[in-house]
């Protein structure tokens, strides 16, 4: 929920639930914003069920963006496998 407010009021942002959210809404949709947890190096199934009930080019027009609530750098650094993918890009540099 706090994201949302950084992108302005409750009356100017919508935050919806991946399973509250229909394709015909992303016609009144200025920005898309898609945000997950991460479990088992994915997002959630919700998610991932949203982001395939998207027609081909059903976010035409629409810019976006995605994010993902992965490991602090310092998690990452001490357990050597995450350590490995994070230097090869898996994970975002803000991550890193």
């Amino acid at each position: 929920m706090a994201i949302g407010s950084t992108f302005g009021s409750p009356d100017e942002v919508e935050l919806l639930r991946v399973d509250e959210v229909r394709v015909d809404q992303f016609k009144g949709f200025d920005f898309l914003i898609v945000g997950s947890p991460t479990q088992r190096f994915k997002p959630t199934q919700a998610t991932s069920d949203f982001l395939k009930r998207i027609p081909k080019d059903g976010l035409k027009g629409i810019p976006e963006a995605a994010f993902d609530n992965r490991l602090t750098s310092e998690e990452i650094e001490e357990t050597g496998v995450l350590a490995f993918f994070s230097h090869f890009r898996f994970c975002s540099p803000a991550q890193r």
